[in-house]
C-alpha cells in the first residue's frame, strides 16, 4: 500500500511560511515609546505651565501621575529656544553668539527653525510648543492624552539605548 501525502509540497511550503509570519507578527509587535519635544523660553508666560505639567505626569507621588508603563517609556527632550523673535537673553547665555544667526550651527534652529529646519512641519508659531512623536499636542491636557494614544499603538521595530553612555550630548 503506497502512502500518499496528505499536502503537496507547495502546500506545506506555503502552510509553514504563513506560520512564519504569523509568528513573527506576533511576536514582533510591541508598545510605540513616546517621544516629547518641549520649546519653552524664559519670556514665555504659559511655558512654567507646561513645564510643570509634565514635571507632574511623570511624578509618581503625583496625582497627575501617567502611571509606570507610560513614565518609563516616555522621553523628554526639553529645548530653550529664542525662535520667534522674542530675543531670550538666557538662550543666548546657553548657546553660542553665532547661533542666532546661522541655523546650521544652533541645534534648536536646526530642528524648529521653520524654513531652515531639518524638518518643515517642525516650525512653531507659539510657545510653549509639544511635539509628541512629531505631532504638536496643543495644551497641558493634551499633553497626557497625546502621549496615551501613542503608547497604546504598536509598531514592529524596536530600539535600546541599553549600555549606551553619554559624554555630554555625545552618545558613545
Amino acid at each position: 500500500m503506497k502512502l500518499r501525502p496528505l499536502i503537496s509540497k507547495s502546500q506545506f511550503s506555503s502552510s509553514l511560511l504563513t506560520l512564519v509570519m504569523l509568528a513573527s507578527t506576533l511576536g514582533g509587535a510591541v508598545k510605540k515609546n513616546v517621544l516629547g519635544e518641549l520649546l519653552t523660553a524664559s519670556n514665555c508666560s504659559g511655558c512654567p505651565i507646561a513645564n510643570r505639567a509634565l514635571d507632574h505626569y511623570l511624578d509618581p507621588t503625583h496625582s497627575d501621575y501617567v502611571g509606570d508603563d507610560l513614565a518609563e517609556n516616555w522621553v523628554l527632550i526639553r529645548f530653550h529656544s529664542s525662535d520667534i523673535g522674542w530675543g531670550d537673553p538666557m538662550y543666548h547665555a546657553i548657546g553660542s553668539p553665532e547661533f542666532a544667526s546661522n541655523c546650521g550651527e544652533d541645534p534648536v534652529c536646526y530642528r524648529f527653525g521653520g524654513n531652515e529646519s531639518s524638518d518643515a512641519p517642525y516650525s512653531p508659531s507659539y510657545l510653549p510648543t509639544l511635539y509628541i512623536n512629531g505631532v504638536v499636542s496643543t495644551t497641558t491636557d493634551a499633553f497626557k492624552t497625546d502621549a496615551t494614544a501613542v503608547r497604546a499603538s504598536d509598531t514592529s521595530v524596536t530600539m535600546s539605548l541599553e549600555g549606551t553612555t553619554f559624554d555630554s550630548l555625545t552618545a558613545n
